[in-house]
């Protein structure tokens, strides 16, 4: 479409990456998408996000999950323990 980013999915990893000083544990993305672009689908209309899907695969700590999920509960439970490995790990620049 004509509003989309002119950027792709490996210049928004750099760009954020670059805000984080190239520090990769620096960073946890987490999506609810939409699936037609997933081997296993739960939506039903075939809406895909390749895009965004590609930019969470770029970074270790990543997780997506269907936006059609009956329930984010699992979803968000990965989510906190993702982001508590992470801050475990993460040194300040300093």
């Amino acid at each position: 479409p004509d509003d989309a980013s002119q950027d792709g999915p490996d210049e928004w990893a750099a760009h954020l990456l670059e805000a984080k000083n190239n520090d990769e544990i620096a960073i946890v993305v987490l999506g609810l998408l939409p699936d037609g672009d997933e081997a296993v689908q739960v939506c039903t209309d075939g809406v895909a996000a390749p895009r965004m899907g590609a930019f969470l695969s770029v970074f270790p700590a990543s997780l997506r999950a269907s936006v059609c999920e009956e329930d984010y509960s699992p979803f968000f439970e990965d989510a906190v323990a993702m982001i508590e490995d992470s801050c475990e790990e993460f040194v300040p620049p300093g």
